[in-house]
């Protein structure tokens, strides 16, 4: 499939989306949030017994990553995906954009489709933070 061939409002909101400071901050603080949660669970866990990490925690440790990626999902795509309509209409160019020839669902689609990419991208960047957990023992990658 070549670029051109693309839905253009598809590939006009993935680039405003992805080109933007503020996908920039939302990925950090995102990431620094998560990443806090990891080495707030490591540093009880290593006060209780120190000198050595418990592979047998290493599941709750899992799931409490995957609480914490999930609780914080569930809030950044609301606000991702809620004004995304509303923003063309207070920017006076939702007439414009739906006197081409998509149909409102594609708009629709391809602006929800950008969002999707950025929560894509949210969970694919806690990948390494997740390897932590691999690190450690406990959990095997079949088990994920």
């Amino acid at each position: 499939m070549k670029l051109a061939e693309i839905n253009p409002v598809l590939l006009k909101e993935l680039r405003q989306r992805f080109r933007s400071g503020k996908t920039f901050w939302l990925l950090t603080l995102y990431l620094l949030v998560v990443g806090a949660f990891i080495l707030g669970f490591m540093y009880l866990n290593w006060r209780n017994s120190p000198g050595m990490f418990q592979p047998n925690r290493s599941r709750e440790f899992f799931m409490l990553l995957s609480a914490t990626q999930l609780f914080l999902l569930a809030f950044v795509t609301p606000g991702l995906t809620a004004g995304v309509i509303s923003g063309e209409r207070e920017k006076q160019t939702l007439n414009v954009l739906l006197t081409t020839r998509l149909t409102p669902w594609q708009i629709i689609w391809s602006k929800l489709a950008s969002a999707s990419a950025f929560m894509v991208l949210l969970v694919f960047a806690t990948l390494p933070l997740y390897s932590i957990i691999f690190l450690y023992g406990g959990i095997a990658p079949e088990q994920v």
